[in-house]
């Protein structure tokens, strides 16, 4: 399950910060798995490879001297008994949503960085790449007490504008002692991932790209209901960003947790006990996965140990 990323470029620590997101700029994204081919709504909105640019197909013609004979459409032209070619026209405006989880379960990590972190990079890289693609880039970041939006844009000084919220999501989370008290009933209101994808589907328009990022701690029904009802008119793809501790227990030794409010010991010489502390994580990730498989999204499991930059070599990936 561990696949360390040896590049040395891995961001550390419990926060982080502008410039550090900014150097990301310049950092590859490897190309990951496109939406299902069998989603009948979204056929034919994927980029084509075909010419090497993202290009829609608009219509069959009759063939005229000087088409390129690769765009001949044979079916129709076998039913028709006419020689016809494809007709395409270059493909509509896509802005790209970024959903990111920066609340309190996320503020974790037992090496190399918090969970929030790293979901705070890859959403970075991902901004990025989309901006390096000339896509219009933006999103929503949550946490445990707000929802902040950025409209998709492609003008870089905004986009600095973006990165600079996330950092100033990510430096607002603090240990569970330090979070003061709610003064009211009403300053209450847990915004989680669910609240976040309503509040997203309202501002995305058809054809869109969602990003997803969070450890899905809180991830129910409902949510998946709103999350079905994204991806059915538009591209998701999940991120699921998890700490190696969370998924298994080294074999020696005893570890004290604690959430700043109460403590737990977790017994890694306790054969029996390792084994289902990995089972009930596995059993976690594996609804997970047959949920976003029946909605015919594809999910990347990424640790805190792992870049996105290397996906195609360290990550582990599960697409429909």
């Amino acid at each position: 399950m561990k696949h360390l990323d040896k590049s040395g470029s891995l961001i550390q620590g419990a926060y982080i910060t502008l410039p550090q997101l900014v150097r990301l700029k310049s950092q590859p994204v490897r190309p990951r798995p496109f939406q299902h081919p069998g989603r009948s709504t979204m056929a034919g909105q994927n980029r084509s490879k075909l010419f090497g640019r993202g290009l829609e197909f608009e219509e069959s013609r009759i063939y005229q001297p000087g088409d390129d004979i690769g765009t001949i459409d044979w079916r129709v032209t076998a039913r028709s008994q006419v020689t016809h070619t494809k007709v395409f026209h270059e493909e509509k405006d896509r802005p790209v949503f970024i959903l990111l989880d920066q609340s309190q379960s996320m503020f974790f990590g037992s090496r190399y960085c918090f969970k929030s972190v790293k979901a705070a990079e890859t959403a970075a890289l991902l901004s990025w790449d989309s901006h390096n693609n000339g896509d219009r880039c933006g999103g929503v970041i949550f946490s445990d007490t707000a929802v902040s939006e950025f409209k998709p844009t492609r003008n870089r000084r905004y986009l600095l504008q973006w990165l600079k919220q996330i950092e100033t999501a990510n430096q607002q989370l603090k240990p569970a002692r330090e979070i003061p008290k709610p003064v009211s009933q009403k300053a209450e209101t847990n915004h989680n991932v669910g609240t976040a994808l309503a509040h997203t589907r309202q501002l995305m328009k058809t054809g869109s790209t969602l990003y997803l990022i969070s450890d899905f701690a809180q991830f129910d029904g409902t949510d998946i209901q709103l999350l079905q009802g994204i991806a059915q008119h538009n591209q998701v793809e999940v991120f699921l960003i998890y700490d190696p501790l969370e998924a298994e227990i080294p074999q020696q030794g005893q570890y004290w947790v604690t959430d700043s409010s109460e403590r737990s010991m977790l017994d890694g010489s306790n054969r029996k006990f390792r084994k289902q502390y990995q089972q009930q994580f596995e059993q976690r990730l594996e609804e997970l996965r047959e949920q976003l498989f029946k909605l015919k999204i594809s999910l990347n499991e990424l640790s805190t140990e792992e870049s996105l930059q290397a996906f195609s070599k360290n990550a582990r990936r599960v697409a429909p």
